[in-house]
C-alpha cells in the first residue's frame, strides 16, 4: 500500500466539481473545507491506533516496518490497520462529498 493511494484519494475528493456545491468558491477555499473535514473524520471516527498510525506513516513519513518496531507489533498488523483507517476515510468522505 503505498502514500499515493491516501493522495488519490484526497484529490478525488477534491476534483468533484458539483456547480451547485462550488459555486462562487475558488479552489483554496474547497480546499481549506477538505482538509477541515479530513481533520474532523481523523479526530471523531478513527480509533486511537488508526490515528496513531496515520500520523506516523503520513506525518512523520515512516515506512510500515520502522511503525512495526516502534509499536511493538507485527508489520501486517500496521498494515491491516493503516488498510482500515484509509478505507473508513474514503467512506466519511465520499459520505460527506455528496451532502
Amino acid at each position: 500500500m503505498g502514500k499515493q493511494l491516501s493522495y488519490d484519494l484526497m484529490e478525488n475528493f477534491l476534483s468533484y466539481n458539483d456547480p451547485q456545491l462550488t459555486e462562487g468558491r475558488d479552489n483554496r477555499q474547497q480546499l481549506a473545507g477538505a482538509k477541515k473535514l479530513l481533520r474532523q473524520v481523523i479526530q471523531n471516527d478513527l480509533t486511537t491506533r488508526q490515528k496513531q498510525i496515520i500520523l506516523l506513516y503520513f506525518g512523520k513519513r515512516m515506512n510500515m516496518t520502522e511503525i512495526a518496531n516502534l509499536l511493538q507489533v507485527n508489520k501486517s498488523t500496521v498494515s491491516r490497520t493503516l488498510r482500515r483507517a484509509l478505507d473508513r476515510l474514503e467512506k466519511y468522505l465520499r459520505y460527506y462529498q455528496f451532502r
